[in-house]
This record gives C-alpha cells, sequence and structure tokens, in this order.
C-alpha cells in the first residue's frame, strides 16, 4: 500500500499521520455506509471529536439546500446562501479542530466538562473524490488539502498539508460477518511543517487514532440503529495503528 498522498510523496513529508481501523458488522454493513458518515459533515459535531464543526465556505454546484446545511458565514463564492454539508468534489470548508481530542486519559479526566473548547481553524478543500462501490468492490478514497485561500489559509512553501481516508471493500470473517477496512493518513511540508511536528506531533497522532475510532462508532450506531455502542467490542473491532 502507498504511503504518499497524492501530491507529497512521503520521502518529502516532514510530518506523517497515520491510523486505520477495522469495522466488523452484520450484513447491514458496507463500505457506502462509512463513506456517508464521513462525509455528512452535519453528523460530526454529534460524534468526531478531533473536528467536532464544520463551516463550507463554498460548494462547486452552489446549490441552495433545505434544513440540516451550514449557512456561509465567511467570505466565498456562496456567501449567504445555505450549503449543502455533504462533502464533494470541490468544496471548500473550514475544520474548527479540538487539540483536546488527543489529549491523555487523565488530562480529559482533569477537565472540566462545562468548560469552552479552543477550537482552531483550519482551511481546506476536497481534491480528490471517489465513492466506493459496494457491488463491485471498489474501494472509496476522498482527500481533502489545505487551501492556501481560505481565511487564516498559508501558502505553500510555508506549509502544505493534504490528507487521505481510503475505504476498503468488504471482505467476510471466518464467521461470516461483512468487514471493511478504514485508513486516514496525512502528510505535510514546508517550513512550518517542523514546527507543527515539535509541538504537536504526538498530540495530532492521538487524534487521528481517536478520529477513526469515532467513525467506527458513528457507522455502528447507524448500522445498529442505536445511540450507543458496545465499548467491549462485542459488535465491532477497531485496531488503531501507528506507523
Amino acid at each position: 500500500m502507498a504511503h504518499s498522498t497524492p501530491n507529497i510523496s512521503e520521502s518529502e513529508a516532514v510530518v506523517h499521520l497515520h491510523s486505520a481501523t477495522s469495522i466488523v458488522g452484520d450484513e447491514r454493513l458496507s463500505s457506502t455506509a462509512v463513506w456517508n458518515a464521513l462525509i455528512d459533515t452535519s453528523t460530526w459535531p454529534r460524534w468526531n471529536a478531533f473536528v467536532p464543526r464544520v463551516t463550507i465556505r463554498e460548494q462547486p454546484s452552489q446549490q441552495a439546500t433545505s434544513a440540516g446545511s451550514h449557512r456561509d458565514d465567511e467570505s466565498g463564492n456562496n456567501a449567504g446562501r445555505q450549503l449543502s454539508p455533504i462533502l464533494q468534489l470541490g468544496t471548500r470548508m473550514t475544520f474548527h479542530v479540538d487539540m483536546s481530542a488527543g489529549a491523555s486519559s487523565s488530562s480529559k479526566n482533569n477537565k472540566n466538562s462545562d468548560s469552552p473548547r479552543n477550537l482552531q481553524e483550519t482551511p481546506l478543500v476536497v481534491t480528490v473524490f471517489e465513492p466506493p462501490d459496494s457491488a463491485s468492490k471498489k474501494p472509496g478514497r476522498i482527500v481533502w488539502a489545505g487551501d492556501s485561500t481560505g481565511p487564516g489559509g498559508f501558502s505553500e512553501w510555508l506549509l502544505r498539508a493534504e490528507r487521505t481516508h481510503e475505504i476498503y471493500e468488504e471482505t467476510k470473517t471466518e464467521d461470516g460477518r461483512v468487514q471493511v477496512r478504514v485508513t486516514n493518513r496525512e502528510l505535510q511540508t514546508g517550513v512550518l511543517a517542523y514546527a507543527v511536528r515539535w509541538m504537536y506531533g504526538q498530540t495530532l497522532q492521538r487524534c487521528f487514532e481517536r478520529s477513526v475510532e469515532d467513525l467506527r462508532s458513528r457507522t455502528m450506531e447507524q448500522e445498529n440503529g442505536t445511540g450507543s455502542m458496545d465499548t467491549n467490542g462485542n459488535t465491532a473491532v477497531i485496531r488503531s495503528i501507528t506507523p
């Protein structure tokens, strides 16, 4: 499996982040179900601890949508419109990132749960959008990269980042259950990437591991039609991988 992203080679990257999970369930589980959970940012506040909020700044279709979409509150071609929260090729968005999602268990326990979270804004654009096909077992892939044109964006010589999610075709386990594999990789290069690695490297790695765990839990909740998850792993198995 290639460890590079579409436009950043592993050899040139300064920051390397990677996590993965295997999701196991009954016949209701599919790569499409995992994909749909990932690309619908309107649900992220309910399950995505690392990125609990997304502002959609621009959609290529520029189409108004119904309730559940995000109103653009930043500059962009779609200012004032109701924008779809569903990611697609060309979506420009701002992630509101919670770095405390990568805190240790002891740090989390010491925090006041009622205290407001300090979210960091990161402008991004979807550059690859390839949905999976459960029938043909075609894997899905979505890539987003730093958007230098967005509010707070960096020039590429300062910081260039690219993140890839891949959702692999389902396989059957020995007991006949369905298994879907998800990998999550980000590479960063540029002058500021050295500072990112030094200041946030370990925290970001834990955030990446948390993000696939949260995606797995969200998928299983949807498939089971419940609002809770069996933390003993009776309904799903997760394996986070650090390279």
